[in-house]
């Protein structure tokens, strides 16, 4: 008797029965007893029989005692509940009208397919459980050799003014890992090595979303045998399609995301990854045992071959890099200039983005308007979209960076201007310690215009900007290097 009561499925049965029974049983009273609508009173009781099901299956038939993945566990538990629903239906139906089987005995055929449609239904739940939900297999290791990895993005090209710099960690990935697979969203130029492949999605081509989601399955289950772990780069939405097949196929899912937003794709993307990876504290707003910082860093060799090699043209070069939206407080910037050339100063501001949103694009109006009124117009220079691998010429060709975005993580543009050699003037507190023993001097307040063309004035009288530029750099060098951080995440794949 014993061997059998410790029989998985034995147990499996049981506690199907036994939430059946407590189902019936609770509706039985609520409906005799409470005095509650009928509809509540099979809410209820489905409820309970759902709670008593779940930690029946949980802590006895599976033996999963894993506090930390019960509330993921619960998810996925009700997910397959609703899923089964239809299941159930859709059997019903092909066995009744497709199938058209005939009843037996006192059995009429609508209940003999339910009882076929409730064995089938139970047999999958049963692996289902089994397998994706209270499975306690470890993750597979591979630490031992080179890593075969694969990398979900939204978008590969080596000239893009946004994405292009993920060309670079795609280039790092491939230095130290056996292999590479890249599936990518939208894929236009790259220039990668041999054992990187790249599998677009069809942004480029104007594919449907259908066709993005068959083609992802495809890719992921077509190579599934060419990567051990997964890393999504800033795409929560895939690490939730793609869940599913990971798990079956016994991969890591780790994401990275650094952003201040959060909405449900990152919460549930969040409860599904085995580690999220992030630069700072600021950069992730859930709060997590999941969560590893990392820092934010940039590419030595692409801001590094021509430091010092700026030309002076009479002018006080400021440049601000980045998209054009409210957040990056551009206006801040260009009242400053105003201040600035007030003071005598013969300064000029490039901006180099451009805006995306509906909002960015009211916001850029609104800057128009506003150097128009106060007389830059021969100032104040938009650069557009500057190529990823044109824009160190720009860092090269000026004398400081502003950044006015409010703290919140390390931004990657006050990196890049650091490596390239540029002073940066910032009101990002993330970026203190970088700053070093200049904190005084180039730390200003976002929405002060006075403040931040106080400081910019400073450094132009004192004419030690390139002293100060390559200071930084060497802070950046030692805290923020691409080489050092992509090994980092190697290590947590």
């Amino acid at each position: 008797m014993n061997s059998i009561m410790k029989n998985t499925l034995v147990k499996y049965i049981i506690s199907g029965c036994t939430a059946a029974l407590v189902n019936l049983t609770t509706l039985h009273f609520l409906d005799i007893y409470s005095g509650f609508h009928y509809l509540l009173s099979v809410n209820i009781a489905f409820i309970t029989a759902f709670f008593i099901s779940f930690f029946m299956q949980k802590y006895w038939t599976f033996n999963d005692n894993r506090k930390d993945k019960t509330g993921l566990q619960l998810i996925k538990y009700f997910s397959v509940s609703i899923i089964n629903v239809f299941l159930n239906s859709f059997l019903i139906y092909l066995l009744v009208s497709k199938i058209e089987i005939s009843g037996i005995l006192f059995l009429r055929q609508v209940v003999l397919a339910q009882i076929i449609s409730a064995i089938i239904v139970a047999i999958e739940s049963y692996f289902v459980y089994k397998i994706l939900i209270f499975d306690k297999k470890p993750i597979l290791k591979h630490d031992n050799k080179p890593k075969r990895i694969l990398i979900i993005t939204q978008k590969i090209d080596k000239d893009d003014s946004y994405f292009g710099f993920f060309h670079d960690w795609v280039k790092l990935f491939a230095q130290s890992c056996e292999s590479v697979t890249v599936v990518s969203l939208e894929t236009h130029g790259y220039d990668l090595p041999g054992n990187v492949e790249v599998l677009s999605l069809g942004k480029e081509a104007q594919r449907s979303r259908f066709n993005y989601l068959k083609l992802f399955y495809k890719y992921i289950i077509e190579n599934r045998d060419k990567y051990d772990s997964v890393f999504c780069h800033m795409s929560p939405l895939y690490v939730i399609c793609g869940y599913l097949v990971w798990s079956i196929l016994n991969k890591k899912i780790v994401l990275w995301y650094v952003h201040r937003s959060v909405d449900f794709k990152l919460r549930l993307s969040h409860l599904l990854v085995d580690e999220v990876l992030t630069s700072t504290k600021e950069t992730f707003g859930i709060k997590s045992d999941k969560i590893k910082y990392l820092g934010q860093a940039v590419s030595v060799e692409h801001f590094s071959n021509k430091i010092g090699e700026r030309k002076p043209d009479g002018y006080f070069n400021i440049i601000t890099v980045g998209r054009i939206t409210p957040i990056k407080r551009v206006d801040i910037a260009i009242e400053s200039l105003a201040l600035l050339i007030e003071s005598k100063v013969p300064a000029k501001l490039y901006i180099a983005g451009a805006p995306t949103m509906e909002g960015d694009f009211e916001y850029e109006s609104m800057l128009q308007k506003k150097i128009k009124d106060l007389g830059l117009g021969d100032s104040v220079i938009f650069l557009g979209p500057i190529p990823y691998k044109n824009i160190p010429k720009y860092y090269w060709e000026s004398d400081v960076c502003i950044n006015l975005a409010p703290t919140g993580g390390l931004d990657k543009t006050v990196l890049e201007a650091m490596m390239a050699g540029l002073p940066v003037i910032t009101s990002n507190m993330a970026f203190t310690d970088h700053l070093n023993g200049y904190v005084k001097d180039l730390l200003c307040n976002d929405s002060d215009p006075k403040d931040t063309a106080s400081k910019l004035y400073n450094l132009y009288n004192s004419k030690n900007y390139s002293f100060v530029g390559f200071s930084l750099r060497k802070e950046v060098l030692k805290r923020s290097t691409l080489d050092a951080l992509i090994l980092n995440i190697i290590k947590e794949l």
